[in-house]
């Protein structure tokens, strides 16, 4: 798994489905925080600054990304009948046809090669008591649960800050 912003992981993403998410990469250092959160919600800067808008367009973000998800999870289901493959099917990062012992994504439903996903991913699924595996696009969706992360903001608020 790459890293990603915290602000990155709580929202919600804009690119599920799309194969290729090349973008053009603008450097986070020279980035300020309202840029980030501007360009993650897609709003303009002014509307960064006032609380009433991010929310409003946190709330659309996150039905689009529901939306979208729901549509590829219908879309890699049809693929396959039941267990069986539709003909000229493609699955996994490569795709090729589908073969014997594939991993699904628990979250796109989706098929996967063992051997195109990266072995830490692979690794996961052996860990896992649950046996649930994430394929690399879909990682990106796990997000921490709100305990923790309110749990993380209370001791933030709780650690001395110096002021030089």
């Amino acid at each position: 798994m790459g890293f990603y912003l915290f602000s990155q992981v709580l929202v919600p993403r804009t690119d599920i489905g799309v194969v290729s998410g090349k973008r053009k990469r603008v450097k986070r250092e020279e980035m300020s925080a309202l840029q980030q959160q501007a360009q993650l919600l897609d709003i303009s800067m002014e509307d960064a600054a006032n609380s009433a808008i991010v929310v409003k367009a946190f709330k659309e973000c996150e039905e689009r990304e529901l939306g979208a998800m729901r549509a590829l999870r219908a879309h890699n289901r049809n693929k396959r009948d039941g267990d069986i493959p539709q003909e000229g099917a493609t699955f996994c990062l490569c795709h090729k046809p589908p073969q014997p012992n594939m991993l699904t994504c628990s979250l796109c439903l989706d098929l996967f090669h063992s051997g195109c996903v990266p072995s830490s991913h692979r690794s996961k699924v052996k860990l896992s008591n649950e046996g649930r595996f994430l394929c690399p696009s879909c990682e990106r969706s796990r997000r921490p649960r709100l305990e923790t992360i309110l749990s993380l903001l209370v001791t933030l608020q709780k650690l001395p800050v110096r002021y030089d």
